[in-house]
């Protein structure tokens, strides 16, 4: 497995470790609709899912077992965070709602990469 092919996915953890453990601001308060924090897990869990379904995809076929792993790394990455939240952090609270909404980003993922795969939108794996 080359690691280089989850460049991005690495690059996401971090920067979604940060986001989720960093103190809250006055920017971050700000509400323009019910649940917008729920939308924004589920969408930056989806595309951190994405991102690691396409390393897969570009050095192996991709299986359901792949997909499985993906959802599962996602979401325990994220419940992992959340107790973070809980354990680390003063003003961040861990919720069983947004640990919700990233396996529910996970799972749309894998719906969203088989729509692009089957549209011919992802070129197809290297052989090696």
């Amino acid at each position: 497995m080359n690691i280089k092919k989850f460049t991005l996915s690495i690059l996401l953890l971090i920067v979604i470790a940060y986001l989720s453990l960093m103190p809250t601001t006055n920017v971050s308060n700000i509400k323009l609709f019910h649940h917008q924090d729920k939308i924004i897990h589920m969408l930056m869990y989806l595309i951190l899912s994405l991102s690691i379904l396409y390393g897969f995809y570009k050095q192996i076929k991709l299986n359901k077992y792949y997909k499985i792993i993906t959802v599962l790394t996602a979401g325990i990455y994220g419940i992992l965070l959340e107790f973070c939240q809980i354990l680390f952090t003063s003003n961040r609270q861990g919720e069983i709602l947004d640990s919700l909404a990233n396996i529910i980003g996970a799972i749309l993922s894998i719906i969203i990469f088989n729509i692009l795969i089957n549209l011919h939108l992802i070129k197809k794996r290297v052989k090696n």
